[in-house]
């Protein structure tokens, strides 16, 4: 069962999802090639897939997961008074970093 293994990816203090996840160590980060910054397309783009596997499976935890992600683009779009939201973020402190 690979969606438990994928779990750590959301072991953030802000929710903001890590990118990438060693499925042998369970070790959770961002890629080098972006200054291991979570790129919004990614972890933005996980509710229809985790809601989805919450809603087949009756694991609530998945989609209580990525909840996390949307109240934290929700209160970061309220703080800039705008929809359109940069592309990188930092995942300890759910802030963007190119803003």
């Amino acid at each position: 069962r690979p969606a438990p293994r994928l779990l750590p990816a959301f072991d953030t203090p802000s929710g903001v999802a890590y990118t990438t996840v060693n499925m042998r160590t369970g070790h959770a980060s961002n890629p080098a090639w972006n200054g291991r910054r979570a790129v919004l397309s990614e972890f933005a783009s996980l509710g229809p897939e985790w809601r989805t596997l919450s809603a087949l499976t009756g694991e609530r935890e998945y989609a209580r997961r990525v909840e996390r992600i949307y109240a934290r683009l929700a209160n970061a779009s309220a703080e800039r008074r705008t929809a359109l939201l940069p592309t990188y973020w930092d995942e300890r402190t759910g802030r963007a970093v190119n803003a």
